[in-house]
Order: C-alpha cells, then structure tokens, then sequence
C-alpha cells in the first residue's frame, strides 16, 4: 500500500510540474519582459516605491523585487488571473512593505 501511495504521490507532482510548465510559452517571455518594465517604473512611480534608480539602485538588480514578480504576479497568472489583476494584488503585496509604508505614512 505505501508503495501505491508513493506511486500516486509521484505521478501527481509530475503532473503539477507539467501543468506549470505549459503555463511558460513564448508569449510569457514576452510578458515576463512587460511584467519587469511595469515593475521597474512601479518602484520608480510616486505612488510606488519612489526610488530613483527602480529595481537597479546602485547599479545592481533588486533581486528581492524581482521576486516578488514570482511571489506574487506569476502565481496569479498561472492560477489564471489577467496580467492587471496580477499587477493590482502585486501592488497590494508592495503596499504592505515596510518600504512603502515608511514611503506613503502608514498606506
């Protein structure tokens, strides 16, 4: 029996995997670049993060701000939110940053 429920537990996340990875076709590579370019002018928006530089302060990536596009944006597209849905419960994530809190007074 544990060997059976091994057997289903596998096949299942090879399942899973497949259905994520069908989600990443050519067209997403071209919003992935659309999602980074939004993101980017958010951190540099007022009623964003208001940082000069978005996602490159100093020169170097914010790879914590890229991982909120995993976090939060590409969930809810794969889940099968549109592209602005996603963007609007990424903001709500960001909004709930101790950055833009310290930004906006409280949010």
């Amino acid at each position: 029996m544990r060997g059976e429920i091994a057997r289903l537990q596998a096949a299942s996340t090879d399942e899973t995997r497949a259905v994520a990875l069908r989600q990443f076709t050519p067209e997403r590579h071209d919003e992935a670049i659309r999602a980074l370019q939004w993101l980017d002018a958010y951190a540099r928006a007022t009623e964003g993060l208001q940082r000069a530089e978005g996602l490159c302060a100093g020169g170097r990536l914010d790879v914590e701000g890229v991982a909120w596009l995993f976090d939060w944006y590409w969930k809810e597209r794969v889940a099968g939110a549109s592209e602005e849905l996603a963007r609007l419960r990424l903001i709500e994530a960001i909004k709930r940053t101790p950055e833009w809190i310290q930004k906006h007074g409280g949010g």
